[in-house]
């Protein structure tokens, strides 16, 4: 018979095929077997959050609280839902609970800097990712919302030396390289950026990947393809691997390639919304702006997110306009959702 882990395993394989409503019908199911299951709880209350139903997770996060009352992991879970739900009060209340009871926690302490953010509450949210950083030197979302406080303050060449460190010492999210090539461009060092990067390139898939993406975010379209493709024809490549070098060969105009390419994606759930997307960019490349708009409204809806405000340009707005606002929707909205389905606190 299959231990609880097993089975949370097997549900968590499920989530990667079927999608996230699968593992919540599974979850649920396991929970009904066995109740009072917390780590069944954890993931439901994740699942649900991956899916926006915010309320929900908040339930299921607050059932782990009363399974573990005197942990700190289960408020911070429940300080996340009750952030994705709005409730602000209740988030700042959850992580300061954690906080009482492991002072340690950075996670605690990076949700409890967000919410300092959004209140323009720019010190508070510094002084509490300098103790996460002070506590773990290499958690890179303290550094970048350090480098996010800095920039809202205009403190543009601290901002830059913070980046600058994170990048050079090998971390920083595709966020955070798309925004170091930005300010270093804004600076006229860009090649500078370029060659230091280039300077500490390995053989590993982590220094290709991130070197590849800062080719692509400083405008090097054929540095990055050649890059992208050592990735993508690794005999471990991931299908995030080809999605890359798609969208590199796209930006350098290689479109047929691209589309050969798209056409060899495997046949999964998660990659439909990315191949509308990336077609619809071709479409774009071709000034094709009808197509382009039909395939980006077909990769929002396959993402289930919503359509953008086409009211924002003006009715007479030209059809090219209306094609880019559609591909920096699509773009954002696929970025959220990939982001929501990997972590969604």
């Amino acid at each position: 018979m299959s231990t609880i882990r097993q089975r949370l395993g097997e549900i968590r394989e499920m989530e990667r095929s079927k999608g996230a409503e699968a593992a919540e019908k599974a979850l649920i199911a396991l929970i009904r077997e066995v109740p009072d299951n917390r780590p069944a709880y954890t993931a439901l209350s994740r699942v649900l959050m991956k899916q926006k139903k915010f309320d929900y997770a908040v339930r299921a996060a607050e059932k782990v609280v009363r399974l573990a009352p005197m942990e700190a992991e289960p408020l911070v879970l429940a300080g996340f839902a009750r952030l994705r739900n709005e409730d602000r009060e209740g988030a700042a209340v959850a992580f300061a609970d954690a906080l009482g009871l492991d002072g340690a926690n950075t996670r605690a302490m990076m949700g409890a800097a967000l919410l300092k953010m959004s209140e323009d509450s720019h010190e508070d949210a510094l002084e509490l990712c300098e103790r996460a950083v002070a506590l773990d030197p290499d958690l890179e979302r303290a550094h970048e919302l350090i480098v996010r406080i800095n920039l809202k303050q205009g403190r543009k060449d601290d901002a830059l030396a913070e980046l600058r460190d994170l990048v050079e010492a090998g971390g920083g999210s595709s966020r955070a390289l798309r925004l170091y090539a930005r300010l270093m461009r804004d600076e006229g060092r860009l090649d500078e950026a370029l060659k230091a990067a280039a300077s500490r390139l390995g053989e590993d898939r982590k220094s290709l990947k991130r070197f590849s993406q800062l080719a692509a975010f400083s405008g090097q379209a054929d540095l990055a393809v050649d890059e992208y493709r050592k990735l993508a024809e690794a005999t471990d490549a991931k299908p995030a691997d080809k999605v890359r070098l798609i969208a590199a060969l796209i930006r350098s105009g290689a479109l047929d390639e691209a589309r050969t390419g798209i056409s060899a994606l495997p046949d999964a759930r998660v990659l439909k919304p990315l191949k509308h997307k990336l077609s619809g960019d071709i479409a774009m490349a071709e000034g094709q702006h009808t197509a382009a708009i039909a395939l980006y409204r077909k990769a929002c809806k396959a993402a289930n997110a919503q359509e953008p405000d086409a009211d924002a340009i003006g009715a007479d707005a030209p059809e090219e306009d209306l094609a880019k606002l559609w591909q920096k929707h699509s773009a954002q909205a696929l970025r959220v959702a990939l982001r929501a389905r990997r972590s969604p606190g």
